[in-house]
Protein backbone atom coordinates (compact mmCIF):
# COMPACT_ATOMS: atom_id res chain seq x y z
CA UNK A 1 0.00 0.00 0.00
CA UNK A 2 2.85 2.38 0.86
CA UNK A 3 4.44 1.72 -2.54
CA UNK A 4 1.12 2.41 -4.28
CA UNK A 5 0.66 5.78 -2.58
CA UNK A 6 4.31 6.67 -3.24
CA UNK A 7 3.81 5.95 -6.94
CA UNK A 8 0.66 8.07 -6.96
CA UNK A 9 2.41 10.95 -5.20
CA UNK A 10 5.33 10.75 -7.63
CA UNK A 11 2.91 10.83 -10.56
CA UNK A 12 1.14 13.85 -9.11
CA UNK A 13 4.41 15.74 -8.69
CA UNK A 14 5.43 14.85 -12.22
CA UNK A 15 2.09 16.09 -13.53
CA UNK A 16 2.70 19.37 -11.76
CA UNK A 17 6.12 19.73 -13.41
CA UNK A 18 8.24 18.98 -10.30
CA UNK A 19 10.32 15.86 -9.75
CA UNK A 20 11.01 16.37 -6.04
CA UNK A 21 14.57 17.67 -6.48
CA UNK A 22 15.97 21.13 -5.83
CA UNK A 23 17.37 21.42 -9.36
CA UNK A 24 15.82 24.47 -11.05
CA UNK A 25 17.08 23.52 -14.52
CA UNK A 26 14.37 22.81 -17.14
CA UNK A 27 12.93 19.33 -16.76
CA UNK A 28 12.14 17.15 -19.80
CA UNK A 29 8.50 17.09 -20.84
CA UNK A 30 6.63 14.09 -19.47
CA UNK A 31 3.97 12.64 -21.77
CA UNK A 32 1.74 9.60 -21.48
CA UNK A 33 0.36 8.18 -18.23
CA UNK A 34 1.54 10.41 -15.38
CA UNK A 35 -0.74 9.40 -12.50
CA UNK A 36 -3.28 6.85 -11.33
CA UNK A 37 -5.91 8.16 -8.91
CA UNK A 38 -7.67 5.64 -6.62
CA UNK A 39 -11.35 6.35 -6.09
CA UNK A 40 -12.81 6.03 -2.57
CA UNK A 41 -15.47 3.58 -3.72
CA UNK A 42 -15.95 1.24 -6.67
CA UNK A 43 -17.10 1.82 -10.20
CA UNK A 44 -15.91 5.21 -11.49
CA UNK A 45 -18.04 5.74 -14.58
CA UNK A 46 -18.35 9.21 -16.12
CA UNK A 47 -15.96 12.12 -15.68
CA UNK A 48 -16.11 15.85 -16.21
CA UNK A 49 -13.89 18.78 -15.30
CA UNK A 50 -15.30 22.02 -14.00
CA UNK A 51 -15.23 24.76 -16.67
CA UNK A 52 -12.15 26.31 -15.05
CA UNK A 53 -10.40 22.92 -14.99
CA UNK A 54 -9.64 23.03 -11.26
CA UNK A 55 -11.73 20.03 -10.22
CA UNK A 56 -12.59 16.62 -11.65
CA UNK A 57 -16.01 15.15 -10.83
CA UNK A 58 -16.34 11.33 -11.02
CA UNK A 59 -19.64 9.51 -10.32
CA UNK A 60 -19.03 6.16 -8.57
CA UNK A 61 -21.46 3.65 -10.09
CA UNK A 62 -20.53 0.73 -7.85
CA UNK A 63 -20.31 -2.92 -8.88
CA UNK A 64 -22.58 -5.84 -9.59
CA UNK A 65 -20.62 -7.85 -7.05
CA UNK A 66 -20.09 -7.67 -3.31
CA UNK A 67 -19.94 -3.89 -3.00
CA UNK A 68 -23.19 -3.42 -4.88
CA UNK A 69 -24.62 -0.14 -6.19
CA UNK A 70 -22.66 3.03 -5.61
CA UNK A 71 -24.24 6.23 -4.33
CA UNK A 72 -21.47 8.84 -4.20
CA UNK A 73 -19.46 11.17 -6.40
CA UNK A 74 -15.72 11.79 -5.98
CA UNK A 75 -14.16 15.22 -6.50
CA UNK A 76 -10.44 15.57 -7.24
CA UNK A 77 -8.18 18.62 -7.22
CA UNK A 78 -6.52 18.57 -10.67
CA UNK A 79 -3.52 20.61 -9.51
CA UNK A 80 -2.50 18.02 -6.93
CA UNK A 81 -4.47 14.92 -8.07
CA UNK A 82 -5.76 14.67 -4.50
CA UNK A 83 -9.26 13.71 -3.38
CA UNK A 84 -11.18 16.77 -2.17
CA UNK A 85 -14.54 15.24 -1.30
CA UNK A 86 -16.91 12.34 -1.65
CA UNK A 87 -20.50 13.54 -1.97
CA UNK A 88 -23.65 11.40 -1.43
CA UNK A 89 -25.94 11.33 -4.49
CA UNK A 90 -28.53 8.83 -5.78
CA UNK A 91 -28.12 5.14 -6.48
CA UNK A 92 -25.84 4.10 -9.35
CA UNK A 93 -24.65 7.54 -10.54
CA UNK A 94 -23.24 7.48 -14.08
CA UNK A 95 -22.60 10.90 -15.63
CA UNK A 96 -22.20 14.55 -14.73
CA UNK A 97 -22.25 17.92 -16.49
CA UNK A 98 -22.01 21.57 -15.44
CA UNK A 99 -23.73 24.84 -16.17
CA UNK A 100 -21.57 27.10 -18.33
CA UNK A 101 -20.69 29.29 -15.34
CA UNK A 102 -19.59 26.25 -13.33
CA UNK A 103 -21.94 27.06 -10.46
CA UNK A 104 -23.99 23.84 -10.58
CA UNK A 105 -23.27 20.22 -11.41
CA UNK A 106 -25.96 17.73 -12.43
CA UNK A 107 -25.49 14.01 -11.74
CA UNK A 108 -27.63 11.22 -13.25
CA UNK A 109 -28.66 8.47 -10.81
CA UNK A 110 -29.70 5.43 -12.84
CA UNK A 111 -31.44 3.26 -10.25
CA UNK A 112 -33.05 6.22 -8.47
CA UNK A 113 -34.43 7.79 -11.67
CA UNK A 114 -33.24 11.18 -10.42
CA UNK A 115 -30.73 13.93 -11.08
CA UNK A 116 -28.77 15.26 -8.11
CA UNK A 117 -27.91 18.96 -8.21
CA UNK A 118 -24.63 20.02 -6.61
CA UNK A 119 -23.49 23.52 -5.74
CA UNK A 120 -19.91 23.44 -7.01
CA UNK A 121 -18.27 26.15 -4.84
CA UNK A 122 -19.47 24.51 -1.63
CA UNK A 123 -19.45 20.91 -2.93
CA UNK A 124 -22.89 20.38 -1.42
CA UNK A 125 -26.18 18.86 -2.59
CA UNK A 126 -28.83 21.51 -3.15
CA UNK A 127 -31.61 19.62 -4.94
CA UNK A 128 -32.84 16.28 -6.27
CA UNK A 129 -34.93 16.19 -9.45
CA UNK A 130 -37.25 13.19 -10.05
CA UNK A 131 -37.51 12.08 -13.68
CA UNK A 132 -40.06 9.27 -13.61
CA UNK A 133 -40.77 5.83 -12.26
CA UNK A 134 -37.82 4.44 -10.28
CA UNK A 135 -35.96 1.67 -12.10
CA UNK A 136 -36.71 -1.92 -11.05
CA UNK A 137 -33.59 -4.08 -11.59
CA UNK A 138 -35.74 -7.25 -11.48
CA UNK A 139 -38.15 -6.31 -14.28
CA UNK A 140 -35.94 -3.69 -15.99
CA UNK A 141 -38.91 -1.34 -15.99
CA UNK A 142 -38.84 2.33 -15.15
CA UNK A 143 -36.79 5.37 -16.04
CA UNK A 144 -33.05 4.71 -16.12
CA UNK A 145 -31.07 7.94 -16.68
CA UNK A 146 -27.38 7.76 -17.57
CA UNK A 147 -26.00 10.53 -19.82
CA UNK A 148 -26.56 14.27 -19.43
CA UNK A 149 -25.71 17.43 -21.38
CA UNK A 150 -26.33 20.97 -20.04
CA UNK A 151 -26.50 24.19 -22.06
CA UNK A 152 -28.44 27.47 -22.19
CA UNK A 153 -30.56 26.84 -19.12
CA UNK A 154 -31.59 23.29 -19.97
CA UNK A 155 -30.30 19.84 -19.09
CA UNK A 156 -30.93 16.99 -21.50
CA UNK A 157 -30.97 13.64 -19.73
CA UNK A 158 -30.52 10.50 -21.84
CA UNK A 159 -32.30 7.47 -20.44
CA UNK A 160 -34.22 4.31 -21.10
CA UNK A 161 -37.91 4.46 -20.24
CA UNK A 162 -39.00 0.86 -20.69
CA UNK A 163 -42.31 0.19 -18.95
CA UNK A 164 -42.60 3.85 -17.97
CA UNK A 165 -45.57 4.55 -20.22
CA UNK A 166 -43.86 6.44 -23.04
CA UNK A 167 -40.90 6.66 -25.39
CA UNK A 168 -39.52 9.81 -23.79
CA UNK A 169 -35.89 8.75 -23.85
CA UNK A 170 -34.50 12.29 -23.66
CA UNK A 171 -35.89 14.24 -20.71
CA UNK A 172 -35.49 18.01 -20.38
CA UNK A 173 -34.84 19.75 -17.06
CA UNK A 174 -34.91 23.51 -16.44
CA UNK A 175 -31.53 24.74 -15.13
CA UNK A 176 -32.23 28.48 -15.34
CA UNK A 177 -32.24 29.98 -11.80
CA UNK A 178 -34.48 32.85 -12.97
CA UNK A 179 -37.16 30.49 -14.26
CA UNK A 180 -40.31 29.58 -12.25
CA UNK A 181 -39.69 25.94 -13.22
CA UNK A 182 -36.08 25.91 -12.04
CA UNK A 183 -34.89 22.35 -11.33
CA UNK A 184 -38.05 20.73 -12.62
CA UNK A 185 -38.57 18.39 -15.51
CA UNK A 186 -40.25 20.51 -18.20
CA UNK A 187 -40.53 18.18 -21.18
CA UNK A 188 -38.81 15.60 -23.27
CA UNK A 189 -38.12 14.22 -26.71
CA UNK A 190 -40.36 11.32 -27.65
CA UNK A 191 -38.98 8.94 -30.25
CA UNK A 192 -38.70 5.16 -30.05
CA UNK A 193 -35.42 3.37 -29.58
CA UNK A 194 -32.46 3.26 -27.24
CA UNK A 195 -30.44 6.44 -26.68
CA UNK A 196 -26.97 6.81 -25.27
CA UNK A 197 -24.89 9.87 -24.50
CA UNK A 198 -25.28 12.90 -26.75
CA UNK A 199 -23.61 16.25 -27.35
CA UNK A 200 -24.58 19.73 -28.49
CA UNK A 201 -23.53 20.97 -31.89
CA UNK A 202 -21.66 24.27 -31.42
CA UNK A 203 -22.99 27.13 -33.50
CA UNK A 204 -26.40 25.52 -33.91
CA UNK A 205 -29.41 24.80 -31.70
CA UNK A 206 -28.99 21.09 -32.21
CA UNK A 207 -28.52 18.04 -30.02
CA UNK A 208 -26.72 15.06 -31.57
CA UNK A 209 -27.47 11.64 -30.07
CA UNK A 210 -26.66 8.03 -30.87
CA UNK A 211 -29.91 6.08 -31.33
CA UNK A 212 -30.40 2.33 -31.59
CA UNK A 213 -33.40 0.01 -31.97
CA UNK A 214 -35.43 2.52 -33.98
CA UNK A 215 -39.17 1.82 -33.80
CA UNK A 216 -38.31 -0.61 -30.98
CA UNK A 217 -36.84 -3.06 -33.48
CA UNK A 218 -33.91 -4.90 -31.91
CA UNK A 219 -32.32 -5.50 -35.34
CA UNK A 220 -32.80 -1.94 -36.63
CA UNK A 221 -29.82 -0.10 -38.09
CA UNK A 222 -28.33 2.29 -35.50
CA UNK A 223 -28.55 5.99 -36.24
CA UNK A 224 -27.12 9.35 -35.36
CA UNK A 225 -30.22 11.42 -34.53
CA UNK A 226 -30.17 15.22 -34.64
CA UNK A 227 -32.79 17.11 -32.62
CA UNK A 228 -33.73 20.77 -32.44
CA UNK A 229 -33.13 22.18 -28.96
CA UNK A 230 -35.79 24.80 -29.73
CA UNK A 231 -38.66 22.46 -30.56
CA UNK A 232 -37.44 18.96 -29.66
CA UNK A 233 -38.28 17.85 -33.19
CA UNK A 234 -36.18 15.36 -35.13
CA UNK A 235 -34.20 17.24 -37.77
CA UNK A 236 -32.31 14.33 -39.28
CA UNK A 237 -31.40 10.69 -38.77
CA UNK A 238 -28.23 9.26 -40.29
CA UNK A 239 -27.97 5.43 -40.47
CA UNK A 240 -24.75 3.74 -39.37
CA UNK A 241 -23.94 0.37 -40.94
CA UNK A 242 -21.65 -1.49 -38.57
CA UNK A 243 -19.28 -4.38 -39.14
CA UNK A 244 -21.04 -7.77 -39.40
CA UNK A 245 -21.45 -10.00 -36.37
CA UNK A 246 -22.67 -9.71 -32.79
CA UNK A 247 -24.90 -7.15 -31.14
CA UNK A 248 -23.91 -3.57 -31.85
CA UNK A 249 -24.60 -0.46 -29.86
CA UNK A 250 -23.16 3.03 -29.53
CA UNK A 251 -22.21 4.04 -26.01
CA UNK A 252 -21.01 7.59 -26.50
CA UNK A 253 -20.71 10.51 -28.92
CA UNK A 254 -18.80 13.78 -29.16
CA UNK A 255 -18.79 16.75 -31.56
CA UNK A 256 -15.93 18.89 -32.87
CA UNK A 257 -15.83 22.50 -31.56
CA UNK A 258 -16.56 23.87 -35.03
CA UNK A 259 -19.77 21.81 -35.17
CA UNK A 260 -18.78 20.01 -38.37
CA UNK A 261 -18.25 16.41 -37.27
CA UNK A 262 -19.61 13.90 -34.76
CA UNK A 263 -17.63 10.89 -33.53
CA UNK A 264 -19.53 7.88 -32.17
CA UNK A 265 -18.01 4.66 -30.81
CA UNK A 266 -19.50 1.21 -31.32
CA UNK A 267 -19.71 -1.40 -28.58
CA UNK A 268 -19.79 -4.90 -30.08
CA UNK A 269 -20.49 -7.67 -27.60
CA UNK A 270 -20.26 -10.51 -30.11
CA UNK A 271 -17.87 -10.00 -33.00
CA UNK A 272 -17.03 -7.37 -35.56
CA UNK A 273 -14.55 -4.51 -35.43
CA UNK A 274 -13.48 -1.80 -32.98
CA UNK A 275 -15.08 1.07 -34.85
CA UNK A 276 -15.51 4.82 -34.45
CA UNK A 277 -17.95 6.45 -36.88
CA UNK A 278 -17.44 9.96 -38.22
CA UNK A 279 -20.52 11.86 -39.40
CA UNK A 280 -20.57 15.16 -41.31
CA UNK A 281 -23.14 17.23 -39.44
CA UNK A 282 -23.25 19.90 -42.16
CA UNK A 283 -24.10 17.62 -45.08
CA UNK A 284 -25.86 15.10 -42.77
CA UNK A 285 -23.87 12.24 -44.27
CA UNK A 286 -21.57 9.47 -43.12
CA UNK A 287 -18.01 10.79 -43.51
CA UNK A 288 -15.45 8.27 -42.36
CA UNK A 289 -14.89 5.16 -40.30
CA UNK A 290 -11.94 4.55 -37.98
CA UNK A 291 -11.03 0.97 -37.10
CA UNK A 292 -8.85 0.86 -33.99
CA UNK A 293 -7.47 -2.54 -35.01
CA UNK A 294 -6.43 -3.44 -31.46
CA UNK A 295 -8.26 -6.74 -31.04
CA UNK A 296 -10.94 -5.34 -28.72
CA UNK A 297 -14.45 -4.88 -30.13
CA UNK A 298 -15.84 -3.25 -26.96
CA UNK A 299 -15.16 0.36 -27.95
CA UNK A 300 -16.86 2.39 -25.22
CA UNK A 301 -16.39 6.08 -24.46
CA UNK A 302 -15.30 8.98 -26.64
CA UNK A 303 -14.20 12.44 -25.57
CA UNK A 304 -13.39 15.53 -27.65
CA UNK A 305 -10.34 17.62 -26.80
CA UNK A 306 -11.32 21.31 -26.56
CA UNK A 307 -9.19 22.26 -29.56
CA UNK A 308 -10.91 19.57 -31.67
CA UNK A 309 -7.65 17.89 -32.69
CA UNK A 310 -7.88 14.71 -30.61
CA UNK A 311 -10.67 12.29 -29.78
CA UNK A 312 -10.03 9.97 -26.84
CA UNK A 313 -11.53 6.46 -27.22
CA UNK A 314 -11.62 3.72 -24.59
CA UNK A 315 -11.38 -0.02 -25.28
CA UNK A 316 -13.31 -1.60 -22.43
CA UNK A 317 -12.03 -5.19 -22.43
CA UNK A 318 -8.46 -4.35 -23.43
CA UNK A 319 -7.88 -1.63 -20.84
CA UNK A 320 -6.56 0.97 -23.25
CA UNK A 321 -7.23 4.52 -24.36
CA UNK A 322 -6.52 5.54 -27.96
CA UNK A 323 -6.30 9.08 -29.31
CA UNK A 324 -7.47 9.87 -32.85
CA UNK A 325 -6.01 12.83 -34.72
CA UNK A 326 -9.12 14.37 -36.31
CA UNK A 327 -7.48 15.96 -39.40
CA UNK A 328 -6.58 12.44 -40.61
CA UNK A 329 -8.93 10.29 -38.49
CA UNK A 330 -6.10 7.98 -37.53
CA UNK A 331 -4.80 6.66 -34.20
CA UNK A 332 -1.70 8.58 -33.09
CA UNK A 333 -1.32 7.59 -29.41
CA UNK A 334 -2.31 4.56 -27.34
CA UNK A 335 -1.85 4.06 -23.58
CA UNK A 336 -2.67 1.31 -21.11
CA UNK A 337 -5.23 2.20 -18.44
CA UNK A 338 -6.89 0.35 -15.59
CA UNK A 339 -9.45 -2.41 -15.96
CA UNK A 340 -12.53 -1.63 -18.08
CA UNK A 341 -12.04 2.05 -18.97
CA UNK A 342 -15.28 3.94 -19.51
CA UNK A 343 -15.14 7.65 -20.27
CA UNK A 344 -12.54 10.25 -21.26
CA UNK A 345 -12.53 13.87 -20.05
CA UNK A 346 -10.06 16.58 -21.11
CA UNK A 347 -8.68 19.57 -19.24
CA UNK A 348 -9.64 22.96 -20.76
CA UNK A 349 -6.17 23.37 -22.32
CA UNK A 350 -6.20 19.78 -23.61
CA UNK A 351 -2.89 18.79 -22.01
CA UNK A 352 -4.49 16.29 -19.62
CA UNK A 353 -6.93 13.47 -20.30
CA UNK A 354 -8.71 11.66 -17.46
CA UNK A 355 -9.92 8.07 -18.03
CA UNK A 356 -12.28 6.36 -15.58
CA UNK A 357 -11.53 2.66 -15.03
CA UNK A 358 -14.76 1.08 -13.85
CA UNK A 359 -13.44 -2.21 -12.51
CA UNK A 360 -10.05 -1.19 -11.17
CA UNK A 361 -11.61 1.70 -9.22
CA UNK A 362 -9.10 4.24 -10.53
CA UNK A 363 -8.74 7.21 -12.85
CA UNK A 364 -5.81 7.25 -15.28
CA UNK A 365 -4.25 10.67 -15.98
CA UNK A 366 -2.60 11.07 -19.39
CA UNK A 367 -0.35 14.03 -20.27
CA UNK A 368 -0.58 15.25 -23.88
CA UNK A 369 1.16 17.84 -26.03
CA UNK A 370 -0.21 21.36 -26.33
CA UNK A 371 -2.07 22.33 -29.50
CA UNK A 372 0.85 23.81 -31.43
CA UNK A 373 3.31 21.15 -30.19
CA UNK A 374 0.92 18.37 -31.18
CA UNK A 375 0.50 19.56 -34.75
CA UNK A 376 4.19 20.41 -35.11
CA UNK A 377 5.37 17.03 -33.82
CA UNK A 378 2.94 14.86 -35.81
CA UNK A 379 3.53 16.64 -39.12
CA UNK A 380 7.30 16.89 -38.62
CA UNK A 381 7.51 13.18 -37.76
CA UNK A 382 5.57 12.33 -40.94
CA UNK A 383 7.95 14.45 -43.05
CA UNK A 384 11.09 13.02 -41.41
CA UNK A 385 9.80 9.45 -41.83
CA UNK A 386 9.12 9.93 -45.55
CA UNK A 387 5.35 9.78 -45.07
CA UNK A 388 4.73 13.10 -46.82
CA UNK A 389 5.14 13.92 -50.49
CA UNK A 390 7.49 16.73 -51.48
CA UNK A 391 4.50 18.95 -52.24
CA UNK A 392 2.85 18.23 -48.87
CA UNK A 393 6.11 18.78 -46.99
CA UNK A 394 6.78 22.02 -48.81
CA UNK A 395 3.30 23.32 -48.01
CA UNK A 396 3.08 22.18 -44.39
CA UNK A 397 6.55 22.79 -42.98
CA UNK A 398 6.35 26.62 -42.98
CA UNK A 399 2.81 26.45 -41.63
CA UNK A 400 3.70 24.30 -38.62
CA UNK A 401 6.84 26.35 -38.00
CA UNK A 402 4.65 29.45 -37.89
CA UNK A 403 2.46 27.83 -35.22
CA UNK A 404 5.51 27.77 -32.92
CA UNK A 405 5.99 31.51 -33.35
CA UNK A 406 4.78 33.34 -30.21
CA UNK A 407 3.10 35.92 -32.44
CA UNK A 408 1.06 33.17 -34.13
CA UNK A 409 0.60 30.65 -31.32
CA UNK A 410 -3.00 30.72 -30.20
CA UNK A 411 -4.26 32.11 -33.50
CA UNK A 412 -7.36 30.06 -34.27
CA UNK A 413 -7.44 31.11 -37.92
CA UNK A 414 -3.83 30.01 -38.47
CA UNK A 415 -4.48 26.69 -36.74
CA UNK A 416 -7.70 26.07 -38.68
CA UNK A 417 -5.96 26.78 -41.98
CA UNK A 418 -3.10 24.42 -41.13
CA UNK A 419 -5.53 21.69 -40.08
CA UNK A 420 -7.44 22.00 -43.35
CA UNK A 421 -4.19 21.66 -45.29
CA UNK A 422 -3.31 18.52 -43.31
CA UNK A 423 -6.75 17.13 -44.11
CA UNK A 424 -6.31 18.02 -47.78
CA UNK A 425 -2.95 16.28 -48.19
CA UNK A 426 -4.14 13.21 -46.26
CA UNK A 427 -7.19 12.94 -48.53
CA UNK A 428 -4.83 12.87 -51.54
CA UNK A 429 -2.73 10.04 -50.05
CA UNK A 430 0.24 12.42 -49.89
CA UNK A 431 0.44 12.51 -46.09
CA UNK A 432 0.25 9.67 -43.58
CA UNK A 433 0.05 10.35 -39.84
CA UNK A 434 -0.46 7.69 -37.17
CA UNK A 435 -1.55 4.11 -37.69
CA UNK A 436 -2.52 3.19 -41.27
CA UNK A 437 -6.20 3.14 -42.16
CA UNK A 438 -7.85 -0.26 -42.00
CA UNK A 439 -11.21 -0.91 -43.63
CA UNK A 440 -12.34 -3.25 -46.37
CA UNK A 441 -14.26 -1.99 -49.37
CA UNK A 442 -17.50 -3.67 -48.30
CA UNK A 443 -17.49 -1.74 -45.03
CA UNK A 444 -17.22 1.54 -46.86
CA UNK A 445 -19.88 0.55 -49.37
CA UNK A 446 -22.35 -0.26 -46.60
CA UNK A 447 -22.09 3.34 -45.46
CA UNK A 448 -22.35 4.84 -48.91
CA UNK A 449 -18.85 6.12 -49.63
CA UNK A 450 -16.00 4.86 -51.80
CA UNK A 451 -12.79 3.42 -50.44
CA UNK A 452 -9.46 3.60 -52.29
CA UNK A 453 -7.12 0.63 -52.46
CA UNK A 454 -5.10 1.78 -49.42
CA UNK A 455 -8.14 2.18 -47.17
CA UNK A 456 -10.49 4.92 -46.06
CA UNK A 457 -9.17 8.48 -46.12
CA UNK A 458 -10.34 11.44 -44.11
CA UNK A 459 -12.19 13.85 -46.39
Amino acid sequence: MKKLWLAILTGALTACGHDGSDDDSPQPEVLGVVATLPTPHAGPFGAKLTPDGSKLFVPLFGTYGSEGPGSTLAVFDTATNSLLAEIPVGERPEDVDFTEDGLYAYVTNSNSATVTVLHVPSLSVVDTIPLGKAFDPNTYEGTYPYGIAVRNGQAYVFCSAYGDGNDEHVKVVDTNPASPTFHRKTGGIVLSGVYTRGAFRPGANELVVARGQADNDWAATPQIAIFSTDSGEVLSTIPIQQAPGGFHGMEDLCVTPNGKYAYAASYNSGSGEAEVYVVDLVSRKFQDLVVLDNGDITTHGVGMRPDGLLVGVTSWNLGRVSFLFTPTNTVVYEYETGKNPNEVAFSPDGTRAYVTNQNSHTVTVVALRSTSDLVHRLVLDAIEQGKASAAAAGDLRPRIDALKNPMVTGSQSSLDETVERIRYWASRDELSIGKPKKLDASGAARNGFAVPREGVNAR
